[in-house]
């Protein structure tokens, strides 16, 4: 009997939620329209990004990749960029991301833009 209500307390007992860092922000924005190539891309996450598990990729519409900087923290603890090394002509690009929050569970995620009118 003891056994059984330690197991019901236990089951029943409020665990604290499990949160994992996650992108809150962009720029140039998640599936943002933008007049002029950018000459960077950084983004924003719950908490501070992991530099050293961080990437951040850039393609073009035929999945060739654009030649960045490295990945580089910001004045915002929660944010990371990288440099475009070229001007982007018009077109539709894809932004790929990874980084982990200080529990260490790493996250990606990726994101399209477009540079024209």
């Amino acid at each position: 009997m003891r056994s059984a209500l330690l197991l019901a307390a236990f089951v029943a007992a409020p665990f604290p939620a499990v949160r994992h860092n996650r992108l809150v922000r962009a720029e140039p924005g998640v599936d943002a329209t933008v007049v002029k190539s950018p000459g960077q891309i950084r983004l924003w996450f719950t908490e501070p990004p992991e530099l050293a598990v961080s990437s951040i990729k850039l393609a073009d519409a035929a999945a060739k990749p654009i030649p960045t900087g490295n990945v580089k923290a910001t004045d915002d603890k929660t944010s990371i960029a990288v440099a475009v090394m070229t001007p982007l002509p018009a077109g539709k690009y894809t932004v790929t991301w990874k980084t982990a929050g200080a529990d260490g569970h790493v996250i990606k995620g990726s994101f399209g833009f477009t540079v024209g009118t």
